[in-house]
Order: structure tokens, then sequence, then C-alpha cells
């Protein structure tokens, strides 16, 4: 399959997840000044609510959060879990929803953060990355951290509140503070 790059350098990977016939869909935005060891590569993990392409990727305004870490010299990674964006979906998600129990619980999510940490530890040949973790992602990120503590770097856990129109009119959004995250996960 080939889906829509949301930048030109953009790279996708369908990598195999904990569940057998389930693929993970891996985004990947390689750093503008090519790799450094100073900045390891980084992993965003997104909520409950939507998939990479309109979190971590969305630009506002041109600019989005993926781009300030590229722009600071990191390779981005961007996991969409299963049921989301371009990941397989569960089987049972064809059905109605009171006919099973609920899907991708933290432990489950966790083994999905693992398979794509371990592909991009291989893919890049290094042995840490960070990561950037949005609301509930950081459930799954942090049962992986407290699993294998040695292959993260550092971390970092967004909650983007939801904001009113005039707060946004005004330019008070959070994701202005790309730039100096981006600083906090050096």
């Amino acid at each position: 399959m080939n889906f829509h790059k949301l930048d030109p350098r953009e790279e996708h990977f369908f990598i195999p997840g904990p569940h057998a016939m389930l693929r993970l869909f891996l985004r990947y935005l390689p750093s503008l000044h090519g790799y450094s060891t100073e900045h390891p590569p980084v992993l965003y993990v997104h909520g409950a609510t939507f998939p990479s392409a309109v979190s971590i990727a969305h630009r506002f305004e041109g600019f989005s959060w993926r781009d300030a870490l590229n722009e600071a010299g990191f390779d981005v990674w961007a996991l969409d879990l299963y049921g989301f964006g371009n990941s397989d979906r569960y089987d049972e998600m064809e059905g109605p929803a009171e006919q099973h129990s609920p899907l991708c619980n933290a432990q489950d999510a966790a083994g999905q953060v693992e398979a794509a940490a371990r592909f991009i530890l291989d893919h890049q040949n290094v042995s840490r990355l960070s990561f950037v973790s949005h609301s509930w992602g950081s459930m799954p990120v942090g049962r992986f951290a407290g699993k294998y503590p040695a292959s993260v770097r550092s971390g970092l856990e967004s909650d983007n509140r939801a904001r009113s129109m005039e707060t946004i009119r005004r330019g008070r959004t959070s994701w202005r503070a790309a730039r100096p995250i981006a600083a906090t996960l050096r």
C-alpha cells in the first residue's frame, strides 16, 4: 500500500506487531542534518483519540511538532497503534463494540510500542531512543520504559488540553511550544 506522504521526505514502514497477522504503521522523517549520536531518534506515540497524521505530523500554519523536532536535529518516528491511522484494525472492530471486551489496553499497546522501538533501534543501529507521548500514549510508553530502561534515553509526555477558539486566534496553542520542547529531549 502506498499512503499519502505528509512531507516529501517522509518514509512509511509496515512492521509486525504482537498480534499475529496485524501490522503496525510507522511514519519516519529523517533529520535534515543527518544522524547524530547527540540527537537519538524520537518515537511519538499518540493518545486514545487520533493517529500520528493528525497529531505530531499535522501542520498548523505550515509547521508541526514533528517539524520542530526534525529542525532540532532529530530523526522522528510516529507509531499508529492498532485500529488507528494506517495500522491494521482488530478483527473485532468489524462488529458492534458491545459484542467484545475493550480493545488495546495499556499492556497490549506496550507490546506495540516495544515492536516499534525494536524496529527503530535495529533500523538505525542505535541502542537508545527518546519518546514523546501524547495523553494516553504515556501509559504504554511508561510500561515499555519500566521494562526496558536501558533502551530509553529520554521521554516527554504531552497533554494538549482543549483550547477555546479565542485562545487559538490569539496564537496560544500548545504546538507553538514545540521548539522549546525539542531542547528537553537532548
